[in-house]
């Protein structure tokens, strides 16, 4: 089931299709996305490339721990 919902993802990109992931996945959102959001407390703080908008949110989760 996994492996068709990634393929049924990737087709519809290469369709021209927007596609709206949340996800907690970092991998899932560098591999399917182009452009990230972070929302935090109903707000979006940051906006951009997955890598670039997930860094300070990976670095936030690790600190926590």
């Amino acid at each position: 089931f996994k492996d068709k919902c990634h393929q049924r993802i990737r087709h519809m990109r290469s369709q021209g299709t927007t596609v709206v992931l949340v996800s907690h996945s970092p991998a899932e959102l560098v591999s399917y996305c182009d452009r990230a959001i972070l929302v935090e407390d109903r707000r979006i703080t940051r906006d951009g490339p997955p890598a670039e908008v997930l860094a300070p949110w990976l670095k936030a989760a690790r600190d926590l721990r």
